[in-house]
This record gives structure tokens, C-alpha cells and sequence, in this order.
């Protein structure tokens, strides 16, 4: 129900409303609209585990597996630990 200025009258007045016979087709109008967006929004995946396996060969197209990328994070932990131990040695000596 909205609300409109009437120029003959200052006050607000009401819209008619709409007539009964119209409200079933209205509401089959908005249970297809309804359905049409659930669909929209459902997932394309069956489950969990296609959707990770999805991701891990993103991931993979990526580059994120590559053996060099892996050798670098190993590299760098092996560095931070070096470091760590370094300066624990000089906290105690």
C-alpha cells in the first residue's frame, strides 16, 4: 500500500488496493521468481570434496605445487630457524 499527495486535498491519502482475483496469479508470479533465484544460487558442486578438489587443481593450474615453490618455503624455514637459534645463543651467552 503506498502513499501519494493528492493536490485537491492536503492530507495523504492511500492508493486503492489491488483486487483479490489478482492476488493468486501474483503469488505464482512470485513463488517462480523464488525458485528461479534458488536455482541461481545453488552450488555447482555435489559436495565437500569436489569442491576442495576443485580448488587444489586451481591452485595447481596456478603454480602453487610447483617443486620450486616448495623448495623456496623450505629454504625460508630453514633460514628463520638458523635465525631463531642465533639469536636465542646470543639471549643466553
Amino acid at each position: 500500500m503506498s502513499v501519494t499527495w493528492s493536490p485537491l486535498h492536503p492530507a495523504w491519502t492511500e492508493e486503492p488496493r489491488r483486487p483479490a482475483d489478482r492476488l493468486p496469479a501474483e503469488l505464482d508470479a512470485l513463488e517462480e521468481s523464488i525458485d528461479r533465484a534458488r536455482s541461481a544460487l545453488a552450488c555447482s558442486f555435489a559436495n565437500s570434496s569436489e569442491f576442495e578438489a576443485a580448488v587444489v587443481s586451481a591452485q595447481r593450474a596456478r603454480g602453487a605445487f610447483d617443486p620450486w615453490y616448495v623448495t623456496r618455503l623450505r629454504l625460508l624455514l630453514g633460514v628463520t630457524v638458523v635465525a631463531l637459534a642465533a639469536a636465542l645463543a646470543l639471549l643466553l651467552i
